[in-house]
């Protein structure tokens, strides 16, 4: 029987990957800005993928006497911060493998050299500057640049010795080097790397890159890459881009003038996808919008400028929606009289070994802090409509996502329970399909346009207006 042997335990830190990203200048926000990862693919900041495979050869070479002349690494699932990482080394299979809750993320098959590398030195260039933002139709198979290695010049660490010492320094450079190749310039910003497979190798005299091959099907791209160290195979996708939601004057189309003149509307989760789209249709028709961000100050303050710079009425104020009991927002002097209810975490397929966890996460969001906003309202405003999405999940029984479904059941159980104990008060709970948001970003998925997003709300929103007039 296999014996797995674990060789290493760490947590990366957002510390961890802004020191990485000194060290290869990749400075793609995927990796080192929480903010704008939020409506990224996963939603949360990924360890970059030659970060992990270093600290793994690292590791490797520390515990063991190996040396390597093959590796070929594959990043199945993203490395999150702040969580429990296990590297475990199959001495049979000549494999490492990263975990993280109970989940593999990375593997990561080698062969071993039969004798010692004689690898070379290169002189690195300062870093380079922003990450670009470019399509897949960017680029054409046969594309060929050089491959160049960057440094920030105040980063001076050796930040994995042992390869260094035994590969040679460029050996290093030149794995890093491949991050900031991927995450900078091809894909670029919109980028997530699958796979790589090298060879040891000095014979190269210059350093090239080059497309090899592209999927327009599911905007994969191949390149292959002749460093001075190795040569090597890179799978590489263009992930969506964050979504752009409906302009302000857009939405002035939509609705007539005036007819949301008597909304004053609470927007939890304002700052962008529906909530954005939301605020921006009820100042259209002459509301206002309250919209509340717990994170993204910045996307906040763009929906208010885009309204309020075409007259419209929108105000932002932060609102971390688990700590509600603890602030005390004067909802009855802004005449609030509609609440729109937009807060989620990211929503992703369940895997068993997280189910517990997505389970109270989903309840907390959906169900607990739902329930003390409504009631912290209730008992200020004499007159309120609540609009509260669900989702057609619940009719699909789209697998996968069972946990999500039960605390949406759960949330539109507390929506009637609300609704009965409260004479007076409108609750709508409506089970919305999935929309063009963050949320429903998929790397194969072809995106619908964002005016589908309005043409889905504005009934819900009118009728919301019609339970204010009937009050």
């Amino acid at each position: 029987m296999r014996s797995l042997e674990t060789i290493a335990m760490r947590k990366f830190s957002l510390s961890d990957q802004l020191d990485f990203a000194k060290f290869s200048c990749d400075i793609n926000p995927i990796h080192i800005d929480p903010i704008a990862a939020r409506r990224t693919l996963h939603g949360e900041c990924m360890v970059h993928g030659m970060h992990a495979l270093l600290w793994a050869l690292e590791q490797l070479t520390i515990k063991t006497d190996y040396k390597l002349s093959e590796l070929k690494a594959r990043f199945s699932n993203p490395l999150v911060l702040n969580c429990d990482t296990k590297c475990l080394l199959d001495k049979e299979l000549k494999k490492i493998t990263l975990m993280q809750n109970g989940s593999i993320c990375t593997s990561i098959a080698f062969i071993l050299a039969d004798t010692q590398p004689n690898l070379l030195e290169k002189k690195l260039l300062p870093r380079s500057l922003k990450a670009a933002d470019v399509s897949f139709e960017s680029f054409s198979v046969g594309n060929e640049f050089d491959f160049k290695l960057y440094r920030d010049e105040s980063y001076k660490n050796v930040p994995f010795p042992e390869l260094s010492r035994i590969y040679g320094d460029i050996f290093v450079a030149e794995i890093a080097g491949l991050s900031q190749l991927v995450g900078m310039e091809c894909p670029g910003k919109h980028s997530l790397f699958a796979a790589v497979t090298l060879s040891l190798s000095n014979k190269n005299k210059i350093s090239r890159y080059k497309v090899l091959k592209m999927d327009d099907r599911l905007n994969l791209i191949h390149l292959e890459v002749f460093g001075l160290s190795f040569n090597a195979l890179l799978e590489c996708f263009f992930r969506p881009k964050p979504v752009v939601n409906i302009e302000y004057r857009e939405c002035l189309k939509l609705v007539s003038k005036g007819e949301f003149s008597n909304v004053n509307a609470l927007i939890i989760g304002g700052s962008r996808g529906l909530g954005e789209c939301t605020a921006k249709l009820i100042s259209a028709g002459g509301g206002k919008s309250f919209i509340t961000y717990c994170q993204g100050a910045d996307d906040a303050t763009t929906v208010k400028q885009d309204i309020n710079a075409l007259n419209g009425f929108c105000e932002s104020f932060p609102l971390n929606i688990a700590e509600i009991e603890d602030v005390n927002p004067n909802f009855k002097d802004l005449a609030i009289n509609q609440l729109y209810y937009f807060a989620s975490p990211k929503i992703t397929m369940e895997k068993e070994s997280e189910f517990e966890t997505k389970k109270n996460v989903y309840i907390k969001f959906y169900c607990d802090y739902f329930k003390m906003l409504a009631n912290k309202l209730i008992t200020e405003i004499d007159e309120l409509s609540i609009f509260y999405p669900s989702t057609a999940f619940i009719d699909e029984k789209n697998n996968g996502f069972k946990n999500y479904i039960e605390a949406k059941l759960a949330g539109e159980a507390i929506c009637k329970e609300l609704a009965i104990s409260n004479l007076g008060l409108n609750v709508m709970s409506p089970r919305l399909p999935a929309l063009q948001t963050d949320q429903n970003q998929s790397i194969a998925g072809r995106p619908h346009h964002v005016e589908k997003n309005a043409y889905v709300l504005l009934p819900y929103i009118r009728k919301m207006n019609d339970f204010n007039k009937q009050d």
